[in-house]
């Protein structure tokens, strides 16, 4: 029998819409409320950092991101998650 392959994070990439990512983020946090969801957008505004968190996105980094700034994100939400699973 296959091993059952789990995704440790998500990473969306916003390009116009925030409702969809929105809407991506909140869809996939009702299949895994568990799963970290990292957004990248050009253009971050002060409103769009105030709804994020209400999508279930735990990071939101600016693009175009390198490898670094992905790593580090990546990396605060792990720690974040063992945190919680520490604390449980």
């Amino acid at each position: 029998m296959a091993q059952e392959r789990r995704a440790s994070a998500v990473y969306l990439s916003r390009v116009r819409s925030h409702a969809f990512i929105a809407e991506l983020a909140h869809a996939l946090r009702e299949v895994r409320a568990d799963l970290p969801v990292v957004m990248a957008s050009g253009y971050i505004t002060e409103e769009l950092r105030a709804k994020v968190p209400a999508a279930g996105i735990r990071e939101l980094i600016y693009k175009p991101n390198t490898a670094d700034e992905l790593c580090e994100a990546v990396a605060r939400l792990a720690h974040a998650q063992r945190g919680k699973e520490n604390s449980s």
